[in-house]
C-alpha cells in the first residue's frame, strides 16, 4: 500500500473538514484511575458555559482542581459520511500536554 499527498488532501478528498483552537480554562474536577502501570486522566472544564471533558489520552499531566490548563477544541465534519442516517459532526477536547502553566 502506498501513500501520496498530504493528510489534508486525503481529508478533503473524503469530504472532511475541520478546525481547532487552543483554549485555556480552570479545572473544575479531575477524573483519574490506575490499573497497574496503566493510567487514565481527564479534566472537567467550562467551555462556552457548558462543562466538558478534556482528555489526556497519553496520561502525562497531573493538574488539580483550580489549575489552569490549555486544551484543543477540535471540530470534525465528514460531509460524505452518514451514520444511522445522520451527518457526522463532532467536537473533541484534548489536553495540550506541554502546558506551561500550573
Amino acid at each position: 500500500m502506498s501513500c501520496s499527498g498530504s493528510a489534508d488532501q486525503t481529508l478533503k478528498a473524503k469530504g472532511a473538514t475541520g478546525s481547532s483552537e487552543v483554549l485555556k480554562a480552570p479545572v473544575l474536577r479531575v477524573y483519574s484511575t490506575k490499573e497497574g502501570d496503566f493510567k487514565f486522566i481527564a479534566y472537567i472544564v467550562k467551555w462556552k458555559g457548558t462543562e466538558v471533558v478534556v482528555n489526556d489520552n497519553l496520561a502525562v499531566t497531573n493538574f488539580h482542581t483550580g489549575d489552569s490548563i490549555s486544551f484543543f477544541a477540535q471540530k470534525l465534519e465528514l460531509k460524505d459520511t452518514k451514520l444511522l442516517g445522520h451527518p457526522i459532526k463532532t467536537i473533541n477536547f484534548q489536553i495540550v500536554p506541554f502546558n506551561e502553566s500550573k
